[in-house]
């Protein structure tokens, strides 16, 4: 059986431009202001089946960014904790 030999490509491949892996740029350091709804679960150390219930319910305030991306406000998820008081 005879071995095919590749030629070396003579154009280059262009980079893929490295986008961000969200919409939502954050620097270095910073926590993000928007958190996926299974980063709330481990904050509130609940099940991602119970983050998207809570929120789906209403009952914690959330933003969709598109059909698919559902996101929870950092600041307003801190307001609502701290209005919930000791229940």
């Amino acid at each position: 059986m005879r071995e095919r030999s590749v030629a070396p490509h003579s154009r280059s491949i262009p980079e893929r431009p490295s986008w961000p892996s969200s919409s939502l740029i954050v620097q270095a350091g910073q926590e993000a202001r928007f958190i996926r709804i299974d980063e709330l679960g481990d904050l509130l150390r609940v099940s991602r089946s119970t983050a998207y219930a809570m929120v789906a319910s209403g009952l914690i305030p959330s933003v969709r960014l598109s059909p698919r991306v559902l996101r929870v406000d950092r600041n307003e998820l801190e307001l609502w904790l701290a209005n919930r008081g000791g229940r």
